[in-house]
Parts: C-alpha cells; structure tokens; sequence
C-alpha cells in the first residue's frame, strides 16, 4: 500500500506515521514497541467456537491486537521516517516497497538506487527522474524498461546507451536524436535549443515522446535467463509460470513482485517462501498457506503478521510462537488433534481453501495496491465487504502548499526536491504524487496475459511472411502496438 497518515499510537499516546487512518477503530503500537520482547501476542488468545465462521472468529482476533504503526526493518532505516515496507535507506522520503537506497523520494519498488525522484520499479539507479522498469541507469529523465543508459531523456527499451534523447529500441548507441544519428555537435545543438525546465515544454516533449515510442516494436514480455516461463519482468528462473516481476523463482505459478520462491502458488510481495500457498507480503517462510504478513515462520495456516513462528493456525499479531490456535497456546498433541476439527468446520462453511474475504482486511480499498490494478468505486468496493477509507487529512493554507491542477489535493515540496530540481534543471510539478504515481503506472504493462502470434513480417528473419510463433503476452489484442517473439525482436534491435 501507497498510503500513510498520521496516527496516534499507545501506549505513549503521541503522533507518528503509519499505515492506518486515525479513524480506523485498531490499536496502533509504534514499530519498535510491537517488535519488543515483552509481548508475544498470546495475551489476546481465545478458545475456538465449533458454532462460530472461522473468519469471523479471526476477525475478532484482528480488531482486538495490536498493530505495528508499519512495516519497516526500523533498525536498518536512518532519516527515512515516511516509508513503508522497506529495509536499509537513508535519507527517503514517501518510498514504498524498497530497500539499499538513499536520498530517494516519492518512489515504489526501488531498490539499490540513490537521488531519485518519482520512480517505479528500478534498480540500481542515480540522479534520475520520471524512470519506470529500468535498471543500472545515470542522470537520465524519463525512461522506460531501459538498461544501462546514461545522460539520456525520453527512451523506451534502449539497452547501453549514453547522450541520447527521444529514442526506442537503440543498443550501445550515442548522440541519437528520435532514433536518428547525430554528431556530437548536432546533438549538443538540439540539446540547447530544448528548455525542458520549462514547464509546458516538458510536458509536451513528454506527450509527444510517448505517441512517438507507440510505433515501436515491442518484445512480447521482458523474460531474461529464463527457462520455460510465462508472463512479464521475468528474471533468473525455471518454470514459472503466469507471474510478474519476479526474479529467482523455480517450479511456481501466479507469483506477483516475488524473489526466491520455489514450489509455490498465488505469491505476491513475498521474499525467500518454499511449498506455500496464496501469500502476501511475506519473508522467510516455508509450508505457509493462505496467510499476510509471515516472517520467518514455518507452517502457518491462515494468519496475520506471524513472526518467528510454527505450527500456528488462525493467529494474528503472534511472535515466537509455535502450537497456537487463535493465538492460544497448546500442547503438541491438543494442536494437532484441533486442526483436523477447523479444517472440517471451515470446509462444511465453504472457507477452507478460500483466502480472507474482504471484510477482514483492516485497511480500505481505495488505500491498497488492489486499487491501481483492479479499480473499483466506492459503490462497488463496499458491495463486495471491502471497507472504504474516507478519512482526509485537514488541508493545509499554508503559503507553500501547491494545488493539484488534476485533483485539486493540496502538496509540499521538500527542501530536497527543490534543490534537485534546480540542480537538474526540471521543473517543478504541479501534480499531487499520487497523480505522478498513477501516470508512472500507466506506463506498465498490465499484470495479465493473452493469446497472441507474433507479428514479424521482417524478411531475413527465417520466416515466410509473417512469423507464426504463438505467444503470451501483457500486450491485449485491442492495442496498437505490434509484438514480436524474441528471436525476431533481437534480430531488429541487433
């Protein structure tokens, strides 16, 4: 989730940042305090209720707890006090799902970056802005599923190159102008006559470069050392299959922003999990199922946030726990002559096999990441038993607020921001973040596949006519944009 308020917390009673709307009826503990020795969670324990749902029982369970404020490696963080779900940064600012990054604002699934702004999905990246799905990049603005390019603005799918502005599909390229080659000089000149610090002129350069790349050959799914895997963002596996941005994964099918996992089903967000069924966010784990939130924990079967745990069932809140039923503790043998009871009473209810509904998650829809790819109304949210956040914070009059011009949300920009704006010669936005955010969103490819054959009609590509390789792909049959298998799209770019 891409959201933070400001809560108070117990049972200090002060304001700090977290993951949960001041109006929200749960308990919030500041991180450092949920993560203490004292407690383990077992205080909030209760008896299992033959007569009872098991999720409305584990419901229970859950407004009763207490919450972390959020979900940070606080001890590795320094000056990073608005983030979430992340590990080792310094001086970061609104990051989300990131990790070994410093100086780094208003980004998500970043990690191993310093000074950058507005980014989404990079790696190992510096003094860059506006970069989606690119890696190993320098001084650069606006790039899109690039690699190891530098001093560049406005690429798409350029791998190598260095002093180059407006292009696509460009290897070990300088000096190129919207795809033709310049000299050094030309380009310096072109390059001077731009002013993209410009406002208008920045946004127009950025209009007219994303209609220009919309005739550009696309590879039919970034798929790099992969063996006998289907979907997008692929890297480093075998055998993985309908999954996006994953890297290191064996013998595993529907995982979603994944590393090392092996064995498993329906993963999202999770890191290091083996023989684990419908996870998310999770870290360390082995024989987990239909769980959030587990770290370091081994068969876990329908809980929240386990940390340090075994052989727990239904528990929420729970730390270095094993046996445990709803947060109770029991013997070995009263656990696992229980066990077969629930599984029975949940199957006869039609929730065995089931992930939580809805109306168990203690955040609102509209604060989620489900949100971005499966938008839904408020209307529609609630019909379904999602909760609606409809807390907003008061807004602030001050005279260094900025108005949206698209949702009329008032912004700040950070002292740190402006300076590297100026340094860098961008211009100042004049859209909330999340606005930013949403744009850099619609620059990805859709979690999603479909049936298609590549469209190479190239001669010399060992093919009569047109290439008859059946594919699957985020690209939808109703866009524009011709794909190519990979044979053929190496063969172009080459």
């Amino acid at each position: 989730m891409n959201a933070l308020f400001i809560t108070i917390v117990v049972p200090k009673r002060r304001a700090v940042v977290a993951m949960f709307p001041p109006s929200l009826p749960v308990t919030i503990y500041d991180q450092d305090v949920w993560w203490d020795k004292n407690w383990d969670g077992t205080e909030y324990g209760r008896d299992f209720d033959l007569t009872k749902s098991f999720f409305e029982q584990f419901a229970s369970l859950l407004r009763a707890i207490p919450h972390p404020n959020l979900l940070n490696d606080a001890p590795s963080n320094k000056n990073s006090d608005y983030v979430n779900c992340t590990i080792s940064l310094k001086d970061c600012y609104m990051i989300f799902d990131a990790g070994n990054s410093e100086d780094c604002y208003y980004s998500n699934i970043i990690g191993y970056s310093k000074n950058c702004i507005d980014c989404t999905a990079v790696v190992g990246c510096e003094i860059s802005y506006d970069l989606v799905g690119s890696t190993k990049c320098y001084n650069s603005t606006l790039l899109i599923d690039c690699e190891n390019c530098r001093d560049s603005a406005f690429l798409y799918a350029c791998k190598s190159c260095n002093d180059c502005f407006g292009c696509y599909n460009l290897r070990h390229k300088q000096y190129c102008w919207n795809n033709e080659q310049l000299t050094k000089e030309e380009f310096e000149k072109r390059k001077a006559a731009l002013d993209l610090s410009n406002y208008d002129t920045y946004q127009k350069t950025r209009t007219e470069f994303l209609e220009f790349i919309k005739a550009a050959p696309r590879e039919y799914a970034f798929l790099m050392h992969c063996e006998n895997c289907t979907g997008n963002v692929i890297a480093h596996s075998h055998n993985n299959h309908a999954s996006f941005d994953s890297n290191d994964n064996e013998d595993s099918k529907y995982t979603i922003a994944t590393r090392q996992i092996r064995d498993s089903y329906d993963i999202q967000h999770t890191y290091n999990a083996e023989l684990s069924l419908e996870i998310m966010a999770a870290t360390n784990i082995y024989r987990n199922f239909f769980s959030f939130y587990s770290i370091n924990s081994q068969d876990i079967f329908y809980s929240y946030l386990t940390a340090n745990a075994k052989n727990c069932f239904g528990c929420a809140g729970l730390k270095n726990q094993e046996y445990c039923i709803l947060n109770k503790k029991y013997s070995k043998e009263e656990y696992e002559s229980l066990v077969p009871k629930i599984i029975e009473h949940m199957k006869a209810r039609s929730e065995w096999g089931e992930f939580f509904p809805m109306p168990v998650s203690p955040h609102g829809y509209n604060e989620t990441l489900a949100a971005d790819y499966f938008p839904l109304n408020r209307t529609d949210a609630v019909a379904m038993g999602a909760y609606w956040n409809e807390y907003e914070a008061e807004p602030s009059s001050s005279s260094e607020a900025i108005t949206c011009a698209v949702s009329g949300k008032l912004f700040r920009l950070t002292k740190q921001e402006l300076q590297f704006y100026q340094e860098h010669k961008i211009p100042l936005p004049r859209t909330h973040p999340d606005v930013r955010y949403q744009e850099r969103l619609k620059l990805r490819l859709p979690r999603k596949l479909w049936s298609r054959q590549c469209e190479c009609q190239e001669k010399g590509h060992n093919h009569v006519e047109r290439c008859i390789r059946n594919l699957e792909t985020p690209y939808s049959p109703e866009r524009s944009e011709k794909i190519f298998c990979e044979k053929c799209y190496q063969r172009l770019v080459s």
